[in-house]
C-alpha cells in the first residue's frame, strides 16, 4: 500500500512539473519578444535556425584560438562557429581592443 501511495505522489508530481515547462516554440516566441523590445541581443547563424548572445560569440571564438594553438584564420572562425564572417571580423576588433594579449596577423 505504501509503495502505491509514493508511486502515486511520483505521478502526480510529474504531472505537476509538466504544466510549467515552456514548450520549444513558447521559448522561440519569448526570445523573439525580448529581442523585439530590444532586451536581448543576439547573432543569427548563417543558416538562421540558431542564435547566440554577443558574449557567448565572444567565449567561442577565444575558446577556438586556445584549440587551435592561438592561431586561426577568422574566415575559419566564421565557417566553424556558424556566424556570417561580419559578426566574427566585429568581435575579434572588440577584442583586440580590449586584450593586449592578442594580435591579428594579415598573410
Amino acid at each position: 500500500a505504501e509503495v502505491r501511495q509514493l508511486q502515486e505522489e511520483l505521478y502526480n508530481v510529474q504531472l505537476e512539473a509538466a504544466k510549467n515547462k515552456l514548450s520549444e516554440r513558447n521559448c522561440v516566441a519569448v526570445i523573439q519578444r525580448l529581442i523585439s523590445l530590444g532586451w536581448l541581443e543576439v547573432v543569427f547563424s548563417c543558416d538562421g535556425k540558431e542564435y547566440i548572445t554577443p558574449k557567448q560569440l565572444e567565449k567561442d571564438i577565444l575558446d577556438e584560438l586556445y584549440v587551435c594553438g592561438g592561431r586561426v584564420a577568422m574566415t575559419d572562425l566564421a565557417q566553424t562557429l556558424n556566424v556570417d564572417y561580419s559578426h566574427v571580423e566585429k568581435k575579434v576588433n572588440e577584442l583586440l581592443s580590449h586584450d593586449t594579449k592578442l594580435s591579428i596577423h594579415y598573410g
